[in-house]
């Protein structure tokens, strides 16, 4: 049975979560700009007095962002420096469509819809990409973006009689979407990633091969002037490579 350990750190929430022999722990909790003091006491009650090396992790799963500067350093960070102590790789999902996994879950919805996935930039933008839910599967209609919430559209492949959904911080700004986006079905505006939700993406990913070396691991900024190099990039150690893994 695969053991993993994800972590996410895009939004004002902790969110950690660890499979292991059938049985998952999760800590989630809401603390702004609090996640780097926090983050390893939690780690350590979320093992429950077990060293890392004796979790036999087969990889860590880091929330890549979009979502705050910070947190997604934060992540990436931690997740890079668990992973080259322990020798496994990494696999990076994006926290919108987390995020989406999340409302599905805590909701047990079950038939098939949109869901417009945002999270507030705090610049008068919001970052956001837009599911279709088959009933069984997430698919990715259209991929991260930050705009202006006015500037939000919905693609082509998400017009239809399926419900639409909204889902995140950004619906705080709910009035200045345009009308597709802001007179959806229902907006949960608290909603948050939840760290357990990344483990279906991951467990797929890794059945690919398309885990990555702690070294090819890096955020999503959706913002590419932000400058970003991968540790490979930085000092060429390791092997190299996008470090996207761009499971949905």
């Amino acid at each position: 049975m695969t053991t993993l350990l994800a972590i996410d750190t895009a939004t004002d929430a902790l969110s950690l979560a660890l499979a292991r022999d059938g049985e998952l722990r999760t800590v989630h909790e809401v603390m702004p700009r609090r996640h780097q003091q926090a983050l390893f006491p939690r780690l350590k009650a979320l093992f429950d007095g077990a060293r890392p090396a004796e979790l036999g992790l087969d990889a860590i799963v880091y929330g890549r962002g979009p979502g705050s500067f910070t947190g997604l350093r934060i992540a990436v960070s931690a997740a890079q420096g668990l992973a080259y102590s322990l020798g496994i790789p990494l696999i990076g999902v994006s926290s919108l469509a987390t995020q989406a996994r999340t409302l599905l879950r805590c909701e047990q919805w079950a038939e098939p819809c949109i869901v417009i996935s945002t999270i507030d930039a705090r610049i008068g933008q919001v970052y956001a990409a837009v599911y279709r839910f088959d009933g069984q599967g997430l698919c990715e209609l259209s991929a991260p973006v930050v705009a202006a919430p006015g500037d939000l559209a919905l693609p082509e492949g998400a017009r239809g009689d399926a419900p639409v959904l909204g889902v995140g911080s950004g619906y705080r700004l709910r009035r200045q979407f345009s009308a597709p986006l802001r007179e959806v079905r229902r907006a949960w505006p608290e909603l948050l990633p939840r760290a357990q939700d990344m483990f279906e993406p991951a467990r797929a990913a890794l059945a690919r091969g398309e885990a990555r070396s702690a070294a090819a691991a890096r955020p999503d900024y959706v913002q590419p002037r932000t400058g970003w190099k991968t540790l490979a990039e930085q000092g060429r150690a390791g092997t190299g490579g996008d470090g996207r893994g761009r499971a949905a």
